[in-house]
């Protein structure tokens, strides 16, 4: 893939779904809503050299994995936890750095989050939580390669990981009294957006570029898990509405450039949705 940063193109030269040859992808970048497919060429020439293709047919379907790929490997420890009593393990979200390649765990039981590098499959460290308070959310912002942290309170840190020694900036969120919980990140305006579990519901941007608080929107019920949408550059939270005998079930679209909500998709009745995922590629 290319991208021509004076036409903002983005082309993406792929096999063609059919035949031999391949395809060439064009989108167009809109500002804060990412890229925006535009156009498809095909192209009669070889991709792939025969050898490839080989392997690509001696290899599991797209969509099947066969039970001999999953093997067990192994239990990383974590210290101080057990499997009873009070020091039992407790944890919540976990976030990837692709660039250190190491995951980062909300460890409740240790108040602190927990880095594990999975090269190695160990524990490298673990950073206490700079209020002694059990955290929920942990996300990594690749590009400006920060570390974000909900307190389950009313604040998030922000730890840089290119100066690991440094101490995390926080953020107080407004108008809320605990529960600052998941959380997700806009990449096109370096802005973390985080939801509170405890009443008066809300979802707050804070600026990663800018260092501060930017938008605020009240939430129609109780929240849980969020995901951006590089494709339409929306946000998708999902709502479980568990003060209103989940009456108000489904999920969200929510517009970070307009801060508000610009679509409603009902999941009821019976169906209470806690995780979401979103496939960028399809859409």
């Amino acid at each position: 893939a290319k991208k021509n940063s004076q036409r903002k193109r983005l082309w993406v030269y792929t096999s063609a779904q059919s035949g031999p040859g391949m395809e060439i992808l064009s989108w167009e970048f809109r500002p804060y809503r990412g890229f925006k497919h535009m156009h498809k060429t095909r192209i009669n020439r070889p991709l792939m050299s025969v050898g490839l293709w080989a392997l690509l047919l001696t290899a599991p379907a797209w969509g099947q994995v066969s039970s001999k790929l999953l093997v067990y490997g192994q239990n990383i420890g974590v210290p101080t936890w057990t499997t009873s009593g009070t020091p039992q393990a407790n944890f919540d979200l976990f976030a990837f750095d692709p660039q250190t390649r190491i995951m980062y765990e909300a460890d409740r039981a240790n108040h602190a989050i927990v880095a594990i590098d999975t090269r190695f499959n160990s524990v490298t460290g673990v950073i206490p939580m700079p209020n002694v308070t059990p955290p929920n959310g942990v996300l990594v912002a690749p590009p400006l390669h920060k570390l974000v942290v909900t307190d389950s309170q009313v604040s998030v840190f922000v730890w840089d990981l290119n100066a690991p020694e440094s101490q995390p900036d926080q953020y107080v969120i407004p108008g809320i009294t605990a529960g600052t919980d998941a959380l997700d990140y806009d990449p096109f305006n370096e802005t973390i957006y985080v939801i509170n579990g405890t009443k008066p519901y809300f979802l707050t941007g804070i600026s990663l570029a800018l260092g501060t608080v930017t938008t605020q929107l009240a939430l129609p019920g109780s929240p849980e898990l969020m995901r951006f949408n590089t494709y339409d550059g929306l946000f998708y939270q999902v709502i479980t509405d568990g003060d209103n005998a989940n009456k108000g079930e489904g999920v969200v679209a929510y517009d970070p450039v307009a801060n508000k909500i610009v679509a409603t998709y009902s999941t009821a009745p019976n169906c209470v949705p806690h995780g979401i995922d979103i496939d960028p590629v399809s859409d």
